[in-house]
């Protein structure tokens, strides 16, 4: 589930779903639903930036980015001096073409090294977009916007828990069928 609920010119915020299993020690599996929202720019940081990417690290470095490629979260640590084509220790001799070469690169792209839960990767800029927090929306003038179309949205999550429940029952399993029921 990926839904737009508020279109800006710059980013969206969009409707996503959390889901956790949970098996209880008398044997009954559980399934948690959670709803989560992501705010996140609709320019990759190539698109943004392009060239001038080098010349503005500083603005980059430790903002939350998207990776296109895995769909993770990353911290932006730096913005190399590098290019795609060349191999980076940080990628153990690999180019970044080598690895993300199918996206259709642009030789000019710089290297972006990125972290998550103490681990460094370099992704290129164009497959990188800026997610965005309240206090980000607070300067460019629309955190209340946004954060009351989240709080409409929070308002229609019983049915789409509903919806999301009814979709995935029953889950076939070495023989046996497992049914989930919603409990508020």
């Amino acid at each position: 589930m990926d839904k737009v609920i508020y279109d800006h010119e710059q980013f969206d915020v969009r409707m996503n779903v959390n889901f956790q299993t949970i098996i209880y020690s008398d044997g009954f599996i559980g399934l948690s639903l959670s709803p989560r929202h992501s705010i996140r720019a609709k320019k990759s940081l190539w698109e943004v930036y392009g060239f001038r990417l080098i010349e503005n690290r500083r603005e980059v470095r430790g903002i939350r980015v998207r990776s296109k490629h895995d769909m993770r979260m990353y911290f932006v640590k730096d913005v190399l001096d590098k290019s795609i084509d060349e191999p980076l220790d940080e990628l153990k001799g690999f180019s970044m073409r080598n690895i993300y070469g199918e996206y259709g690169l642009d030789s000019g792209e710089p290297g972006v090294l990125v972290y998550r839960e103490g681990l460094y990767t370099c992704i290129p800029p164009s497959l990188l977009y800026r997610i965005y927090d309240l206090h980000e929306l607070k300067k460019l003038g629309v955190s209340r916007d946004v954060y009351r179309c989240i709080r409409r949205n929070l308002h229609e999550w019983p049915k789409i828990a509903e919806k999301i429940v009814g979709e995935i029952n029953p889950i076939s399993l070495l023989d046996n069928e497992i049914y989930f029921k919603l409990s508020v």
